[in-house]
């Protein structure tokens, strides 16, 4: 018979449970017949009918093993259960920490919460190994396992996205990677909230707090602007920070003259809600082109193509786009405002 897992671990009881606390690698957690997902399958194909967890997405397994190689680090812990398997041992003199044994048999540990960060070593090479912080219960009930699966993925909250999209500025530098259009799009979107000459200074809620009654979350705003900065036709995304922040600037600026009334009482109107601000970014890009092909960015000349927009009814009710809804409503109306304007 193969040698079991070992680990040293410290033991403490809740109620009636038993429970371990200690580290396992990487190497040994990439055996999927040793530690085993109870995932529901009514066919029964990839796993039971009465399994609780839903089938691996492999998508998600890369992106840990992408953290994990980047940062060498993993520090959220993975909760298994021993089904009757299992074996503690005291070390001398101290009840409470002791070496645990897991035997290298199939199913011997059952993963309560971390199957895609298990997964996700399996996309590590061989020879990157880290030991993970595990919780392990000792003989927990099925159906506890499924009630700790169900609170864990159910209640807990994540962070939101704007706050995440805010963060990027801090890390920046380090040894992770972002995508370059959206560490961009956050510096755009910071400078036109902070600059107090743009028409959305002070405007933005940077990160997406609940109560800030401002139009416009950062994280809706930075996606608004993929398209402008991965456009590989426009030379936009090759441009400064500063000649970015100055030309977005001084569109919106066009923006708000050319609609005063939907710009300063934005409730009741659509132009500074989701479908306004990516429309609009859109056609930032038309106008960043005809600019480029005139040779003239001055505000000037974006307030000429801008007012060419004039007629447009941004009223949520009646308004040209009311009733527009998600990115095909955000589609719909971008074609209307482009056909209003020349091609480049």
């Amino acid at each position: 018979m193969a040698q079991p897992i070992e680990t040293v671990v410290k033991k403490f009881q809740q109620g009636e449970v038993e429970i371990y606390v200690g580290t396992l690698n990487t190497a040994d957690l990439r055996d999927h017949d040793i530690f085993a997902v109870d995932a529901r399958d009514p066919d029964g194909l990839r796993g039971r009918p009465d399994g609780y967890q839903r089938w691996r997405d492999d998508a998600r397994c890369k992106k840990v093993a992408e953290f994990v190689r980047n940062v060498r680090l993993l520090p959220v812990n993975i909760i298994l259960n021993l089904r009757g398997n299992g074996k503690f041992t005291p070390l001398e003199g101290n009840d409470a920490v002791g070496l645990l044994e897991i035997p290298r048999e199939k199913e011997a540990a059952w993963v309560v919460d971390g199957q895609h960060r298990l997964g996700g070593f399996d996309h590590l090479e061989p020879e990157l190994q880290i030991d993970v912080p595990v919780v392990i219960f000792k003989d927990l009930p099925r159906s506890l396992e499924m009630f700790h699966f169900k609170v864990i993925n159910e209640e807990q909250k994540k962070v939101n996205l704007s706050l995440a999209v805010d963060l990027l500025g801090d890390l920046r530098g380090g040894p992770w990677q972002f995508p370059g259009w959206k560490l961009a799009a956050h510096d755009a979107v910071k400078r036109l909230n902070e600059d107090p000459d743009s028409p959305w200074y002070g405007q933005v809620n940077m990160i997406g707090a609940r109560g800030m009654g401002r139009p416009i979350n950062q994280v809706t705003f930075v996606n608004a602007l993929k398209p402008l900065l991965q456009t590989a036709a426009s030379t936009f995304q090759a441009k400064s920070v500063d000649e970015q922040a100055t030309f977005l600037k001084d569109f919106w600026h066009a923006v708000a003259e050319a609609f005063p009334i939907p710009w300063s009482m934005p409730r009741g109107y659509l132009l500074k809600k989701t479908l306004g601000v990516h429309a609009m970014s859109r056609v930032a890009g038309r106008v960043y082109a005809l600019c480029e092909r005139d040779g003239d960015f001055s505000r000037a000349s974006i307030r000429e193509y801008v007012r060419k927009l004039e007629s447009f009814n941004w009223d949520s009710a009646e308004g040209h786009f009311a009733g527009y809804g998600g990115m095909r409503g955000v589609e719909m109306a971008t074609d209307a405002l482009l056909k209003a304007l020349p091609f480049s």
